[in-house]
This record gives C-alpha cells, sequence and structure tokens, in this order.
C-alpha cells in the first residue's frame, strides 16, 4: 500500500508545472477608473432603456445598478371599457397635440392599454397638467401615486466613440442624466 502510494506521489509530482513569479512584470492597476454614469432612469424611460440599449452594440462595459425606489405621480387615463372608447380618446389626443405613451403590457405601476400623459417626481407638476388637460377638456385623466424601480447604468473606460454614441442616444431620455465621473473597477 506505501509503494502504490509513494508511486502515485511521485507521478504526480512530475506533472506539477513549477511557475516562476517575475516581480518586475507585475503591474497594479488602479482601483478608481473613468466612468460613464446614466442615472434617473425609472418607468416608461427604464422600459425603454433596457431594450434599446442592447442595440447599440458598444461592445463595452456596462453595468445596470438598481438605486432607491422613486416616488413618482402618473398622470394617466386609465384602462377604458371598449376598443372604441379608447380610439376615441387617441384620436382626441392626437388632435390636441398631447403627447401621451400607451402601455403595451401589465407593468408594476399600470395595467396594459393605460394612456400616460406624464410621469412627475413633484406632485404639484402633476396637479398643473391635470388642470390642463381639463382645460383641453380631455376626461378621465387620474393621478397615481407610485413607488418605481430606479437604476443607473456605470460603463467602465468608455472610449472617445462610445461616449460620442452615448450623448448622442441619452438625448431621447431628457429627464435622464449622463456624467463623465470616477468609479471603482468592477
Amino acid at each position: 500500500m506505501l509503494a502504490i502510494i509513494a508511486l502515485v506521489e511521485l507521478n504526480s509530482n512530475k506533472n506539477n508545472i513549477v511557475m516562476e513569479l517575475h516581480p518586475e512584470k507585475i503591474v497594479v492597476l488602479p482601483t478608481q477608473v473613468a466612468c460613464l454614469e446614466w442615472w434617473n432612469l425609472y418607468g416608461t424611460a427604464l422600459q425603454h432603456a433596457r431594450t434599446e440599449l442592447p442595440k447599440l452594440n458598444l461592445d463595452h462595459s456596462v453595468m445596470e445598478v438598481p438605486m432607491e425606489e422613486v416616488s413618482v405621480y402618473i398622470v394617466h387615463i386609465p384602462v377604458l371599457k371598449t376598443k372604441r372608447e379608447m380610439d376615441r380618446q387617441l384620436s382626441q389626443l392626437q388632435k390636441l397635440n398631447i403627447e401621451y405613451q400607451l402601455t403595451q403590457e401589465n407593468v408594476d405601476y399600470l395595467q396594459k392599454d393605460s394612456i400616460i400623459l406624464g410621469i412627475y417626481q413633484e406632485q404639484s407638476s402633476a396637479l398643473r397638467k391635470l388642470e390642463e388637460l381639463n382645460g383641453k377638456n380631455v376626461n378621465n385623466v387620474i393621478i397615481s401615486e407610485r413607488n418605481l424601480e430606479q437604476v443607473k447604468y456605470m460603463f467602465l473606460e468608455p472610449t472617445e466613440e462610445v461616449e460620442a454614441h452615448l450623448q448622442e442616444f441619452v438625448r431621447a431620455f431628457p429627464d435622464s442624466n449622463l456624467k463623465l465621473t470616477q468609479c471603482d473597477r468592477f
């Protein structure tokens, strides 16, 4: 039994590769690096960002970082009873040049086919929008308070090309912010 153990140990030592360390070749990377930080994304803007960002094919290191939920006031028209009512309502909004977004699926803050007329962080802004819509005889509008998921995106060590693409892309998200900062290497 001892002979077998000694033989196995002898064979395993032959297969071990001895690694040599060359301290002069070791490069210590900095803990802080340049990052592009894109934040203030929640609700429909977050859904849109999650859909469109992969289409950019940036071929770059990006990380979605959860943030605290944000309390918002959603000015919207709840789901109407019939398709005819929905079509009439959408036609009225188009004639009045009122921007809206139709929810395409149930989300954690509204039902499918609700008509979103605005999302505001301040209740006073939501009330002003409601008054404006009432002045234009837009009916069935309500304000709902919700807590929404909020995230930020971190782009590690962006190239000038990536930065230029993102600055152009972020213009479609007027309430979000993009800035160059320092972040921990991830």
